[in-house]
């Protein structure tokens, strides 16, 4: 009789977070990414930004902090080589793992209920594509290109590093622009180049 009892609760406590799993599942409509230079002179190149993600009932954000792996990191980035007018350069920001995407000061939000810590990981690609640096851009001291990106992947979020149930889970599928600000390089050169000031992507709800 205790075996059986034993086995029962065992059920139970298993259905129990299987539920708490499935209710975890978000659809999170639109949201923002911004990516900067951060860290300061930091020769290897601290890539910090933020990001917002949101849907009716919930707002999942914080912020971007760690090595630069990819996207536009090697040309015209803010510690790459600067790029000239009529380069071309290919806008991805591809971010995994667990320690570059912390949380920021506030909480997020998740079905309506605030959580106060949240550790997050995920596999998230922005892509836009190619873009060309224009000639006729050559003698302006800033400037500003926006195509359009997209978001595919997902990301988690737990109450604690390595609990097994997430507070949430979202898979992200979301359409929209990618901004980039260039500013020229003021060295004296005759022929200018252009770094990266800040790159945004913008995703917004449908029908928006």
């Amino acid at each position: 009789m205790r075996i059986q009892n034993l086995l029962q609760f065992i059920i139970v406590l298993c259905l129990a977070a299987a539920a708490v799993h499935a209710q975890s599942a978000i659809t999170l409509t639109s949201g923002e990414f911004v990516r900067n230079g951060g860290g300061g002179a930091d020769p290897f190149g601290v890539v910090s930004g933020t990001f917002r993600f949101q849907n009716t009932d919930s707002n999942i954000s914080g912020i971007l902090m760690g090595n630069p792996g990819s996207g536009v990191y090697t040309l015209c980035d803010f510690y790459g080589t600067p790029c000239a007018p009529g380069q071309t350069i290919r806008i991805l920001d591809h971010i995994t793992g667990r320690t570059a995407l912390r949380q920021d000061a506030g909480f997020i939000t998740v079905n309506g209920h605030p959580q106060a810590t949240v550790f997050y990981t995920g596999d998230l690609k922005f892509e836009g594509g190619t873009v060309r640096i224009p000639y006729y851009f050559a003698k302006r001291r800033t400037f500003k290109i926006t195509v359009p990106a997209r978001l595919t992947g997902g990301m988690a979020g737990y109450p604690t590093p390595g609990f097994p149930i997430p507070i949430f889970t979202t898979a992200l599928n979301l359409s929209g622009t990618v901004t980039l600000v260039f500013n020229r390089k003021e060295d004296g050169s005759t022929s200018p180049t252009y770094a990266l000031g800040s790159v945004t992507y913008s995703f917004p709800a449908p029908g928006k």
